[in-house]
C-alpha cells in the first residue's frame, strides 16, 4: 500500500487529501491508476499531451521523481506520493 497525498487543485478534483493505493509498483502506473479513478480532469492538471507538466512536482517520501527514475521510480510499500499540481499566480 502507498500513501498518496493529493495538494492545491488536485484536492478539489479528488475530494481527498490522501488515499491509499494497492497493486501499484511505479510511479507512472499509479498516475494512471489516478487518472482512470478521477477521469480527464485529473490528467488534464498534470500531463501536457503524454507529457508531464514541467512544473508537476511529484515526490516519493520527500524526493523528487526528476531526481531519481522519473514515471520509472519504483515504489515500495508504505511509501508516500505527494502531488503537487502547476500553480500560477502573481
Amino acid at each position: 500500500m502507498v500513501t498518496v497525498k493529493f495538494y492545491a487543485n488536485l484536492r478539489v478534483i479528488t475530494n481527498k487529501k490522501e488515499e491509499e493505493v494497492v497493486g501499484v509498483d511505479e510511479i507512472g502506473p499509479l498516475l494512471e491508476y489516478l487518472v482512470g479513478k478521477y477521469g480527464s480532469e485529473f490528467r488534464e492538471m498534470i500531463y501536457k499531451g503524454s507529457t508531464l507538466y514541467d512544473n508537476v512536482i511529484i515526490l516519493v517520501n520527500g524526493k523528487n521523481i526528476n531526481y531519481l527514475s522519473g514515471l520509472k521510480t519504483k515504489l515500495n510499500e508504505g511509501e508516500e506520493v505527494n502531488i503537487f499540481p502547476p500553480v500560477a499566480g502573481g
